[in-house]
């Protein structure tokens, strides 16, 4: 297979993943946000704010990509601990935006690479 063609695969996984993920979070009612994730101290709040501020982390090393312009996912441990636990407090309508929101622009960024 190409490297294209591989690009293509992993970019088509990776656009599935993602719906599949959006669908699911769309089904939880909100009180179901505050259930534990599985994940030691984190709620399903903490598992939503992460994915959403990881495609905001991700979407900084594609600028990197781009530009060459050195653009950490972020700026310390200490920002990604703070962004998720900031994140966990948002209602579910806002988090569940921001997380569809953080995705397409990711996807959008990712498609303007070469």
């Amino acid at each position: 297979m190409s490297r294209s063609g591989l690009v293509s695969r992993r970019l088509a996984w990776m656009r599935l993943g993602t719906s599949l993920f959006l669908e699911s979070t769309a089904r939880l009612e909100d009180s179901e946000l505050d259930a534990a994730s599985g994940l030691p101290e984190w709620s399903r709040r903490h598992l939503l704010a992460h994915v959403g501020f990881n495609a905001r982390a991700l979407q900084r090393l594609v600028h990197w990509a781009r530009t060459g312009e050195r653009t950490p996912m972020y700026a310390s441990p200490e920002q990604r601990v703070a962004e998720i636990e900031e994140g966990a407090t948002w209602d579910g309508a806002r988090l569940r935006s921001f997380v569809r929101n953080s995705a397409a622009d990711l996807e959008h960024d990712i498609d303007g690479l070469d």
